[in-house]
């Protein structure tokens, strides 16, 4: 894939975005790889995650980006940032006590935004997504603007089975989608037994779509008012399950409610035709992933605005001349322009394959890492890449790529004789012994494994000792943790402080 579509709605044509990179506690699910280490530090094909977030927003133009993270990983990130730094982007670390969900990084850098901003789920993996967003978030004159990826169900393991949605119960979601915008946005874990959608949001949204397959990936562009909302509402504990829903709630309210009630809500004033001149005067070139509006050189951005303005002329937004939190919506704005306004960005890489739209190798990935699996399934796609044509990469072949075995073998690690190595990322510093069996693995730094082992589905964190014939699949195993000689473990997740 060429990089150059990266730069085509380029962030540092004008007044630059900011970003805002939220490292937060993983929640459990992803015991024991992050006992140690904050899961954007976890190694994707033998470099952090975090990196490649570095690497997206660096090529999309982005010039200044906060990392908001919790004071526990002060020195893990400090340290990775000596190394990571970049010289056309300034990050800045920014360290939070006690912080207990997302919306207080957004308070902790509240003052430091000049403008809309973009935040960044740290346990985001993403390609080519933020253009595509800010372009949704600008043309639908949107307040906040998310990005959905459609779950791709798995295949049964018993033929003739139907398919499996495999969504966790924490991330699944019952999501409302009309037109452009997201209407309800429900967790699964909030729903009671029998949903229940209210008749007036029914009679006004007609034709709303009911999604339960959809994964809200941890993107945002957001409208800087709203940080008055998170900074005057302390209940907003979470941007996923807290912040959004409670936007979206309030999308169809009155305008007069909203001003009285939404903190910061009188300040926006964004109309289409006030939008920076660095959009309205860019070239619109294809983006990877649309199939409807990016189809060959394509109309300018100027264009598609003024389309915008004429054909949807309630959508518009008078100019607020007076910043005074005071000051009233303009009289001609009436319920029907729906003031408040959350859109989407879907993905849908399945359909779009069955439709012949796209193929597997052009299709924008966006994907949350909440799981051990998750975790696994990104590292082997991350080998399927290398595999794939120069021109459809964003990274070159990952050092010590062997496409025999597709696999990636780091430095310095010592490969006995007659080892079977497949679909597997080797990190620097390990020793895999004579007759061992390494299948779609990652084993990080310094793992031992002695001979005769089979290890199958697995994750062998830093350190850890497999002594020679053991059997391990689906198995996560902590750093330092020390496996006996001839141990046979299934669907284990063990840290050093546990004994087999």
């Amino acid at each position: 894939m060429n990089s150059d579509c990266l730069g085509d709605l380029s962030l540092a044509k004008g007044p630059e975005f900011q970003v805002i990179i939220i490292v937060e506690y993983d929640d459990g699910r992803m015991f024991p790889l992050t006992e140690d280490v904050p899961k954007c530090l976890l190694p994707v094909s033998n470099r952090p995650l975090l990196s490649y977030q570095l690497d997206i927003l660096e090529r999309s133009g982005a010039l200044e980006v906060f990392i908001v993270a919790p004071a526990d990983y002060k020195a893990q990130l400090s340290m990775f940032l000596d190394t990571s730094m970049r010289a056309n982007m300034s990050i800045d670390l920014i360290f939070v006590e006690e912080m207990l969900g997302s919306c207080d990084a957004l308070r902790a850098v509240q003052d430091r935004i000049r403008g809309d901003f973009i935040v960044f789920g740290s346990d985001v993996f993403s390609e080519l997504i933020i253009p595509k967003l800010v372009l949704t978030h600008r043309v639908q004159t949107s307040d906040i603007t998310m990005l959905f990826s459609a779950v791709i169900p798995e295949e049964p393991e018993k033929k003739g089975a139907p398919k499996k949605l495999n969504i966790d119960q924490e991330d699944q979601e019952f999501v409302g989608l009309w037109q452009e915008r997201v209407v309800m946005k429900l967790p699964a874990a909030e729903a009671s037994e029998n949903l229940i959608i209210s008749k007036p949001l029914l009679n006004r949204c007609s034709g709303m779509n009911m999604r339960t397959d959809l994964l809200d990936i941890g993107i945002y562009v957001v409208s800087h008012w709203i940080l008055e909302v998170v900074g005057k509402h302390k209940f907003l504990s979470s941007i996923r399950t807290d912040l959004v829903p409670y936007l979206v709630n309030r999308q169809f309210q009155d305008p007069t409610f909203l001003e009285d009630s939404l903190p910061g809500f009188s300040h926006r004033k964004r109309p289409l035709k006030a939008l920076e001149s660095w959009l309205t005067s860019s070239p619109l070139h294809p983006l990877p992933g649309d199939s409807s509006v990016c189809q060959g050189p394509g109309p300018s951005l100027a264009g598609l605005l003024s389309q915008q303005m004429h054909s949807e002329e309630s959508r518009t937004r008078p100019p607020n001349p007076n910043p005074n939190p005071s000051h009233s919506l303009s009289p001609h704005v009436g319920k029907s322009c729906d003031p408040l306004r959350c859109c989407y960005v879907l993905l849908e890489p399945e359909r779009e394959i069955e439709m012949g739209t796209r193929g597997r190798g052009d299709l924008p990935t966006a994907q949350r890492l909440t799981t051990n699996h998750s975790y696994l399934k990104l590292n082997r796609e991350f080998i399927t890449r290398n595999l794939t044509d120069e021109g459809m990469r964003l990274w070159p072949i990952a050092p010590g790529f062997k496409k025999k075995e597709q696999s990636v073998v780091g430095n310095d690690c010592d490969l006995g004789d007659k080892i079977i190595l497949k679909q597997s990322t080797i990190d620097s510093g390990c020793r895999v012994s004579a007759k061992t069996k390494v299948n779609s693995c990652v084993l990080m730094k310094t793992v031992q494994i002695g001979e005769g082992c089979t290890i199958q589905n697995s994750v062998i964190c830093p350190g850890a000792i497999i002594e020679s014939n053991s059997n391990l699949n689906e198995c996560y195993i902590g750093s330092g943790t020390h496996i006996p000689s001839g141990s046979k473990l299934k669907s284990e997740a063990m840290s050093s402080a546990e004994t087999v």
